[in-house]
């Protein structure tokens, strides 16, 4: 059975701290890709709401490395409690999920 491809997110506060994770991540070839991006989130937080400039990662991967990607982003991510989730991507072309695959570590 072939593993899923997923796209995994997280938050940073920073352009710099979205660039250290994403270097990692890849250079470990636990994803393929790592897409950088500003937002603006409004959150609670410790009773307060909040708002703030922060940047988003999306990782292009497959569901047999999430374990793997998952400790690492635990392990390096500057939030005390980051957000990181996934989710399928049931629908790739083949071509992109060929390289998606070529480009990860296999398990």
């Amino acid at each position: 059975m072939t593993t899923k491809l997923i796209a995994v997110y997280t938050t940073v506060a920073t352009r710099a701290d979205a660039q250290v994770l994403a270097k990692a991540i890849i250079e470990q070839r636990l994803a393929a890709c790592a897409q950088l991006m500003e937002i603006e989130s409004i959150y609670a937080w410790q009773g307060e709401v909040n708002q703030e400039a922060e940047w988003r990662i999306i990782f292009k991967t497959t569901s047999e490395r999430y374990p793997d990607l998952l400790k690492t982003l635990q392990q390096l991510h500057p939030y005390q409690l980051p957000q990181i989730c996934g989710t399928d991507l049931p629908t790739v072309s083949v071509e992109y999920s060929k390289w998606i695959r070529d480009n990860i570590l296999p398990k």
